[in-house]
């Protein structure tokens, strides 16, 4: 689970609160955090426009969860595909 999150603040509260509640329901998440201010990163508060020190931590926060999702998913598909397509 990657948290992106936005408000006044960040959403940095909120998402803390998030992560609490993924580890009690052993969801599993990535380190990176992406707090957007409803202020700056977004356009007439509805259009989505980061600046750049956001956009590069958005980008960390999808490589995170992308590479997770590999290493978590290579070994059912071995597993699987042994079975389902031979």
């Amino acid at each position: 689970m990657g948290v992106d999150s936005y408000g006044a603040t960040g959403g940095t509260r909120a998402a803390e609160h998030l992560r609490l509640i993924a580890g009690e329901l052993k969801m599993a998440d990535v380190r990176t955090n992406v707090a957007l201010s409803a202020f700056t990163d977004f356009e007439n508060w509805t259009e989505l426009k980061p600046g750049p020190h956001q956009v590069r931590a958005l980008d960390a926060l999808l490589d995170e969860v992308i590479a997770w999702m590999r290493r978590r998913s290579r070994p059912w598909r071995n597993k699987n595909r042994t079975r389902y397509f031979y």
